[in-house]
C-alpha cells in the first residue's frame, strides 16, 4: 500500500466514506499511525495523491494512536473522535 511506504508512517490504513449517498462519490480518507510527530496531513496526502489515479487521491487524513485490527484491519471500526462512524460493512 503506497499510504505504508512513506517513511514517517508506522502504519496506515485508506476508508471510502459516503459522501454524497453515491459509491462514485465517496471520498478516501486515510487512518495513519505517525512515526514522526511532525508529519502533517498535507504530508501525507501529496505523497499518497503524486502516487495515484485522481479517484483514488486521499481528501482527509486523520491520525491515530492505532488501527483497530482482529487479524486485520477492521473499517467498521473506524469512527472520528466525534462518534460518527466513518466506515460500515457497506463501504
Amino acid at each position: 500500500m503506497i499510504l505504508n511506504a512513506h517513511p514517517g508512517i508506522s502504519e496506515g490504513a485508506v476508508v471510502g466514506t459516503p459522501e454524497s449517498g453515491r459509491p462514485e462519490n465517496d471520498i478516501r480518507v486515510g487512518y495513519v499511525v505517525r512515526l514522526d510527530s511532525s508529519l502533517t496531513e498535507k504530508d501525507v496526502t501529496d505523497f499518497v495523491n503524486a502516487r495515484v489515479s485522481h479517484f483514488k487521491q486521499l481528501r482527509r487524513v486523520t491520525f491515530v494512536e492505532t488501527l483497530p485490527k482482529v487479524g486485520h484491519f477492521q473499517k467498521l471500526l473506524m469512527v472520528e473522535p466525534n462518534g460518527k462512524v466513518v466506515a460500515s460493512t457497506n463501504s
